[in-house]
């Protein structure tokens, strides 16, 4: 999610970049310790993924916003939950001004919690977004329960976004990390499972 480590975004006006929404104005960011997902990043992290959006099961965890899972909605996911505790009365606002009701879910909770409640509802999810604020130890957490879990499909792919400063293990588990790309300040960083090359 978004703790501001770098120039304010108050007031930052975002958009969905593509699919059935694409131009769709979201919430201006009122508070200046909220670090939105920039366009830029979005539309590298969705250009990168290409056709493994369409039907897929996305977890938008630590969702700010939402505005990331929101564009994976426009483009074609099939069911987004979103995993978020502080900034709920925008992500609320965000999927009423794109008017989404169905095929979405708001866990309301820690990362931890959550993980634990979908990995208990047996959930199964094709693509998993991870941005918690940056140096926060619930990005590792996470990728670490993911790893132990059966959360994240056989041919499915982790995204975290991070500061571009921190190096992250390139091995958690069975989970391999196979590409990094730099952003100025952002990184993001994709895990797949060992045997799965697709996103090399």
């Amino acid at each position: 999610m978004e703790i501001r480590w770098r120039k304010s975004t108050e007031g930052q006006c975002l958009r969905i970049i593509a699919g059935r929404l694409k131009g769709r104005r979201l919430a201006p960011v009122r508070d200046p310790s909220i670090r939105p997902t920039s366009d830029r990043v979005r539309e590298s992290f969705f250009a990168i993924l290409r056709e493994a959006v369409l039907n897929s099961r996305f977890l938008d965890l630590c969702a700010g916003t939402g505005s990331v899972g929101i564009e994976a909605y426009s483009r074609g996911a099939r069911e987004v939950v979103f995993v978020e505790s502080g900034a709920l009365n925008t992500l609320r606002e965000n999927l009423t001004r794109c008017k989404i009701t169905q095929d979405v879910r708001i866990l309301s909770m820690p990362a931890s919690r959550a993980l634990t409640r979908l990995a208990e509802d047996s959930k199964v999810f094709d693509i998993i977004f991870m941005d918690p604020p940056y140096d926060s130890p619930v990005l590792e957490q996470s990728l670490d329960f993911c790893s132990r879990s059966s959360l994240l499909a056989e041919d499915g792919c982790i995204v975290v976004e991070h500061r571009q400063t921190q190096v992250l293990p390139k091995q958690f588990g069975q989970l391999s990390q196979v590409r990094c790309e730099i952003y100025g300040d952002t990184a993001l960083s994709f895990y797949v499972w060992d045997d799965d090359p697709q996103i090399r």
